[in-house]
């Protein structure tokens, strides 16, 4: 990567169901003042551009051909066109179309001056998750002039493997862009302290772990899933922690807020230098995890 990488993670509350219009228009002016500062890496939440489903009668028909785009579609189009004319490179989220009817995948793009660079469709769904959308697959890493980088999506932050399989493909940067709910009452899988526990060590435990930076941008605020399941709301907290599992910069609540870090080179390959992980590893002897 290079010397020293300027990154900011947008943290903010997607509207949802036939609001793209609003969504774009904020990610197009956001990456105007960002990239007018000297940001070169701006990243959104999961499923910024579109929002999420909202559960009813034929949500899956209505989502797929109302919310979701394909990533050759005008939306994404805008977005590099920013990326172009700003010199920056940009992580954005949305519900993407599949070519086979009602076939929605929850899609993260990687977008650059050249263009998209990569798209990782998530894997790992939770909860509600499984009925609207289809399973994809662990991600690419991408070379960019700025760095490796590796993307995961909320949920699969919490699997270990992920991330692994990400940093052994050479990620420098892994960012997870994500829209994790609070549990319990307050919606999605889990509850209480345990979960906030998890939430809050797991960006740490994976940069160290992996050697890499780690980018986790949450959304903000909630959102209305439908009469059956009320309105959920997020963590926010979004962290931006360096390879040596040094957190510089957080949010501390649920609110719309920017949060904006230096990553460098330096931290990288002192984490590398201090604990040989991967020369140590055992490949081999690992063949239960995936029996």
């Amino acid at each position: 990567m290079i010397d020293k990488l300027k990154v900011t993670l947008v943290q903010f509350e997607p509207v949802p169901k036939n609001n793209k219009k609003k969504n774009l228009e904020f990610h197009l002016n956001k990456i105007d003042e960002l990239a007018s500062t000297g940001i070169q890496l701006i990243v959104f939440p999961e499923m910024s551009l579109t929002g999420f489903f909202v559960h009813q009668q034929n949500e899956r028909k209505r989502h797929w051909e109302e919310d979701a785009e394909t990533i050759k579609g005008e939306m994404i189009q805008a977005i590099v066109n920013k990326s172009k004319i700003n010199n920056c490179y940009v992580v954005c989220g949305m519900a993407e179309r599949d070519e086979r009817e009602f076939d929605i995948y929850n899609s993260t793009i990687l977008i650059g001056p050249e263009g998209v660079i990569g798209v990782t469709r998530k894997l790992h769904l939770p909860s509600a998750e499984k009925l609207y959308y289809k399973k994809g697959d662990v991600g690419e890493v991408y070379s960019t002039p700025i760095g490796k980088i590796g993307m995961l999506i909320c949920y699969e932050a919490f699997f270990p493997e992920v991330s692994r399989i990400l940093a052994k493909r050479g990620a420098e940067i892994l960012i997870a862009p994500s829209s994790i709910w609070k549990g319990g009452q307050s919606g999605g899988i889990g509850a209480g302290e345990s979960k906030q526990r998890l939430f809050s060590n797991t960006p740490l435990i994976r940069a160290i772990e992996n050697q890499a930076h780690f980018l986790m941008c949450n959304a903000a605020g909630g959102q209305f899933l439908g009469e059956a399941f009320g309105r959920w709301e997020r963590f926010g907290e979004s962290k931006i922690v360096n390879a040596q599992g040094e957190v510089l910069a957080e949010s501390l609540s649920n609110d719309t807020e920017d949060i904006t870090a230096i990553l460098t080179k330096t931290s990288l390959l002192k984490s590398r230098s201090d604990y040989m992980f991967f020369n140590d590893r055992e490949p081999m002897k690992y063949g239960d995890l995936v029996k």
